[in-house]
């Protein structure tokens, strides 16, 4: 095996490394968002949660002597407005909806990373590939008919659909992008976007300005939970397609039913583990391809 060849094989490790590290965080993330309930409205939390992300970048790139505005900024500042289009729309869909359901219907994201990222990137979506995005909408929609939602369409649903519309263009965006860029850039230009999303109803409504020192701790939790689950995101990203990362995220769904069976007592269905079971399966098979023989 050359050099090359071995080096790649080592990045898609680390890529599956950093994307399941991202799901795993953003599942941790909706546990504490559930205890920071009480304390903090969703715009308290966006408007926070992008400030300190904010600040938290410009902080390590000047550690590091990093160029944070990066390069292809016209590109970077739709990753940015296409993100916090997808904050406005998940927090739509959360208000309107399930939460459980609301995050299924979100995470069809990579099927349109799946179709834009042969438009807006190098990557190509093989035959394989769609049969194993298609295993995990499977093994998404068993999660969804456990759950016992209803199935008429709704603003909720619409809402959903567009969150999952906008975070597949941005993370194939950030594909796009990720050789030019620095991995803390895209989280900035988000954070551009969520602070200014966010703020403006912080600003309009006096109340939103009073936050208790327990709320301040919880909005310092998931600021740092959600800029490290993000973080290790768009690193995948360096190492794997859109598509790929995109599956491997849809596994926040059974991190969430551990969490949720481990702290909330949140029963697991046969269809749970059987969702989650074509989930995880489609992940792995998607990573590890049947390496053709040189003849």
């Amino acid at each position: 095996m050359s050099k090359a060849v071995a080096a790649k094989a080592v990045g898609g490790y680390i890529g599956i490394f950093f994307a399941f590290l991202s799901a795993g965080l953003f599942a941790l993330l909706n546990v504490v968002l559930r205890f920071a309930s009480p304390y903090l409205s969703v715009w308290q939390i966006m408007f926070g949660r992008c400030l300190l992300g904010a600040l938290l970048m410009i902080l390590i790139t000047r550690g590091i002597n990093s160029w944070l505005l990066g390069q292809d900024r016209r590109t970077m500042l739709l990753v940015g407005i296409t993100g916090g289009g997808g904050i406005i729309c998940i927090m739509g869909a959360i208000l309107l909806l399930p939460l459980f359901e609301a995050l299924c219907l979100i995470y069809l994201y990579p099927v349109f990373a799946a179709i834009l990222s042969p438009i807006l990137t190098e990557d190509r979506t093989e035959l394989r590939d769609w049969l194993l995005i298609t295993a995990a909408f499977c093994g998404t929609l068993c999660i969804l008919w456990a759950g016992d939602v209803n199935f008429s369409l709704q603003v909720g649903h619409l809402l959903a659909l567009s969150a999952a519309f906008s975070y597949g263009l941005s993370i194939t965006l950030i594909r796009r992008v990720s050789g030019t860029n620095s991995p803390f850039t895209p989280f900035f230009y988000f954070c551009l976007a969520g602070m200014v999303i966010g703020g403006l109803p912080v600003l309009l409504q006096d109340s939103s300005l009073e936050i208790s020192l327990r709320g301040m701790g919880f909005l310092l939790g998931i600021s740092l939970i959600g800029a490290s689950g993000q973080l290790a995101a768009i690193k995948a990203l360096e190492y794997l397609p859109s598509t790929k990362v995109g599956v491997i995220g849809m596994s926040e769904l059974i991190f969430g039913g551990i969490l949720g069976l481990w702290i909330f007592s949140e029963p697991v269905t046969l269809l749970d583990s059987l969702g989650g079971t074509v989930i995880i399966a489609s992940c792995l098979l998607l990573n590890f391809k049947p390496r053709k023989i040189a003849q």
